[in-house]
């Protein structure tokens, strides 16, 4: 019966004339699919789900990769005071902002990017907005290309994830949320050894424009947490379950907010 439909509606509005209500029908199908819901809070549905999540938990442990001027932080703070919160933000003026703005002991905050290898990289904002912005990245063409913008470069250490928690002898690590510009799918591959022993029990990350200009795919990250089930939040928090991989449905380069949660078999 589907199919019928989908012939049908081809033959009938295929045609030139419906472009325009079938680009209509195209965006606010979209929405209802929850992307390109970013004009509140509500919309976005971001806090809302962090909030049911880690609510509940006892001493949270939380990667805040991409911390920005802390407005994540200090909502898992608001969600649940005995959250602990390691966060990292490479620009060397969003950091001063960072620092200022979240106050808890157990806030601990690095002044550096997060990837797949430890290094010394460039980082690129706007020229006029140092510091204030929220597309700074380590790929200038976000800047420069996507948001025609003219860049200003600085030159910031990278580390990997997997080291950083041998380091600090983390064991379970309730939330990782990545937010970071299009890298990503590199930062998941800085935390592969991690990832196998099944010690992240859920990861949140954007999913948007700027995984074209890093070359990332859904399909990357779908191969990646192969223990995972995977979600896109919805306005008020609410998760679409994404059963299975569908290139029409999943490789959509626009703003989306995806969860991937440990499957209960492997936690």
């Amino acid at each position: 019966m589907k199919n019928i439909i989908f012939n049908l509606y081809g033959t009938l509005f295929g045609k030139n004339f419906f472009v325009r209500i079938n680009k209509f029908l195209f965006q606010l199908s979209l929405r209802g699919l929850g992307i390109l819901n970013y004009k509140s809070d509500y919309l976005i549905g971001e806090v809302y789900w962090i909030k049911k999540y880690i609510k509940n938990k006892e001493n949270a442990l939380i990667i805040d990769v991409g911390a920005n001027i802390g407005d994540y932080s200090s909502f898992i703070f608001e969600a649940n005071k005995s959250s602990i919160v390691y966060a990292f933000e490479p620009h060397p003026e969003t950091y001063k902002l960072l620092v200022r703005k979240v106050n808890n002991s157990n806030f601990h905050h690095f002044n550096v990017a997060v990837g797949k290898e430890n290094d010394v990289i460039k980082f690129y904002d706007y020229a006029i907005k140092n510091g204030s912005s929220q597309h700074a990245s380590i790929y200038l063409d976000v800047i420069k290309d996507l948001h025609k913008g003219d860049p200003v470069e600085y030159e910031v250490d990278i580390i990997k994830l997997d080291d950083f928690i041998e380091t600090q002898k983390i064991d379970v690590i309730d939330l990782l949320k990545l937010d970071i510009e299009g890298n990503e799918f590199n930062a998941l591959l800085g935390i592969k050894k991690h990832l196998a022993k099944n010690k992240i029990h859920a990861i949140h990350f954007e999913f948007n424009e700027m995984n074209i200009i890093s070359k990332s795919s859904f399909k990357d990250f779908w191969d990646i947490l192969i223990n995972y089930t995977f979600y896109r939040i919805l306005p008020g928090g609410r998760l679409m379950e994404l059963k299975e991989y569908n290139p029409v449905l999943c490789e959509i380069y626009a703003f989306q907010n995806i969860i991937a949660i440990l499957k209960d078999e492997f936690k």
